[in-house]
């Protein structure tokens, strides 16, 4: 039964019916995810030198040393894909996971934590087939991978002109997979297997950002991290389970940003960046062996002409990235995604609503026949509040 299974995969990843987040998640372990947080997802992602700590209190920890207040931050993403698999066209949703943050100054520095969606995949494939002659069967594979984090950084500012930034990321990597073999008549036994990989660990992070005026520059390094957990495998057909440790490790990676305002309400900012994820190994065995790097590049307008964009700024980015999979007959597999947005101040300036329109494609660069289309909005809520001790006066 285990061979028809296998034979019947590669069987579905040739020419099977492909529903999910992406064609591309047949491979590796999905994509790398831009976290919803203000207009970080307006601007492509090129916010690490921003000084906003609304928009990119995730994407650069560094503003938030320039916090005066607890700010609170929740943004999701809902994104289209129109997908183009060897002639055969699909459509399909996805909604991001919710990214939430938290700013909370004291005496001069500002702690940071939250949670946020770092990597994500989702993918059904099905196919109808026979085997043993006559004996026909309906085949599912479905796979579900996520990394999701939680940051604990502390940040300062040195004179306003430089502010420091350090702390721990602690991370946890899932993924699941079931393969179902369900046979139309009652001769053969129909078999589900599942396997499951959860495992956790931390990263630490250090970085500043120099703010010359008309130009500043970003930097955040991190480290390597170790992420320990366990594999569980089931075998319905085989009556076996399964548990053994297993060990995950992925690379050092780091973030640079520079950031250019030649006028008071006009700014250009272009970032680099490599992915934490990128030559992940499970007990020393590659399991996302492609480097995965990021190039975005955003403006921010805030002048009068013609409206008042210094209230409702506009906001418009590019990011380009490989994704973490190729073969021979793709070629490398590249997401190019533009966006547009801004961000609206609501209850007198004590909370924000950002909004992005994002658009894109990702294309095997060695195929025509293997394309999506990408399309989606995210939006975001900060809140604002001074949260101080009132003070009683009188009898």
């Amino acid at each position: 039964m285990r061979w028809l299974i296998r034979i019947a995969i590669v069987t579905l990843l040739l020419v099977s019916t492909v529903h999910g987040d992406s064609i591309f998640d047949v491979r590796g372990t999905g994509k790398d995810v831009i976290p919803v947080a203000g207009v970080s997802r307006a601007m492509g992602g090129a916010v690490a030198a921003s000084r906003d700590p609304l928009d990119c209190a995730v994407m650069s920890p560094f503003a938030s040393a320039l916090v005066d207040r607890v700010t609170i931050t929740v943004g999701f993403a809902h994104m289209n894909t129109r997908s183009d698999n060897l002639g055969e066209k699909k459509r399909t949703l996805t909604t991001l996971f919710p990214s939430v943050t938290a700013i909370i100054p004291y005496k001069g520095v500002a702690f940071m934590t939250g949670l946020y969606l770092e990597k994500e995949g989702r993918l059904t494939l099905a196919l109808t087939d026979s085997a043993y002659g006559d004996e026909a069967y309906d085949l599912e594979y479905r796979r579900e991978t996520s990394i999701h984090t939680v940051p604990l950084f502390v940040s300062s500012s040195i004179h306003r002109r430089l502010l420091v930034s350090a702390g721990i990321l602690f991370s946890a990597f899932d993924t699941r997979e079931t393969h179902t073999v369900d046979f139309a008549s009652d001769n053969r036994t129909d078999a589900v297997d599942a396997s499951d990989i959860s495992a956790s660990g931390r990263a630490l992070a250090a970085g500043f950002m120099l703010d010359l005026d008309i130009v500043r520059v970003a930097a955040l390094f991190r480290s390597k991290i170790d992420l320990d957990g366990a594999l569980d495998r089931e075998s319905r057909y085989a009556d076996v389970w399964d548990s053994k440790d297993v060990s995950l490790t992925s690379g050092e990676s780091y973030k640079l940003g520079l950031r250019v305002k030649p006028h008071s309400y006009f700014a250009v900012e272009v970032d680099y960046e490599t992915s934490p994820w990128s030559g992940m190994r499970l007990d020393g065995r590659p399991i996302a062996d492609d480097d995965v790097y990021r190039w975005s590049a955003g403006l921010e307008y805030r002048g009068h002409i013609p409206w008042d964009a210094e209230k409702y700024p506009l906001c418009a980015g590019y990011y380009r990235q490989p994704l973490d999979w190729q073969s021979p007959e793709t070629g490398e597999i590249v997401e190019r995604i533009f966006s547009v947005g801004t961000s609206i101040p609501i209850a007198k300036d004590r909370a924000a609503v950002s909004l992005a329109l994002e658009f894109g494609r990702r294309e095997a660069e060695g195929t025509s026949d293997l394309s999506e289309t990408v399309y989606g909005l995210s939006l975001s809520v900060s809140a604002i509040e001074a949260w101080r001790r009132e003070v009683k006066t009188g009898p």
